[in-house]
């Protein structure tokens, strides 16, 4: 192979790990959605991880009315088949329950997004949850 040919492919193989790298890091950014269902009374799943800026999408599966309900949140009253989504801004491990059925509980783990994650305990520090 001829030196410019070479340039040329080593030149198209840095491209393609640059653009690699840069999916890999954009990926890892996005925010993701997650799903809880309400059957039978209870949440699935009870406890979730997920991370900052993430949005969780709850869908009554029940006759009864439900709800989750955090400190400062909530998502509204879900009737057989309606959902109700909260976008979590901070760390923090935000614990619920339906307003209706307080014996039903469950908990969001939030982490920080990056190396590692963090979660904290309480309900975040500055980015409240925000219902969608």
């Amino acid at each position: 192979m001829a030196r410019t040919e070479v340039r040329k492919v080593a030149a198209t193989v840095a491209s393609a790990v640059a653009v690699t790298a840069w999916l890999v890091v954009t990926a890892s950014a996005v925010a993701a959605d997650h799903s809880v269902d309400i059957v039978d009374f209870a949440y699935d799943p009870t406890r979730l991880r997920i991370r900052v800026g993430d949005t969780v999408t709850w869908t009554n599966h029940d006759q009864a009315p439900h709800d989750a309900s955090g400190d400062g949140w909530q998502t509204g009253t879900l009737t057989d088949g309606l959902s109700g989504s909260v976008t979590f801004e901070a760390a923090g491990t935000y614990r619920y329950i339906c307003t209706f059925h307080p014996a039903m509980e469950g908990r969001v783990i939030v982490e920080a997004r990056g190396n590692g994650g963090g979660g904290g305990s309480g309900g975040g520090g500055g980015g409240a949850p925000t219902a969608t």
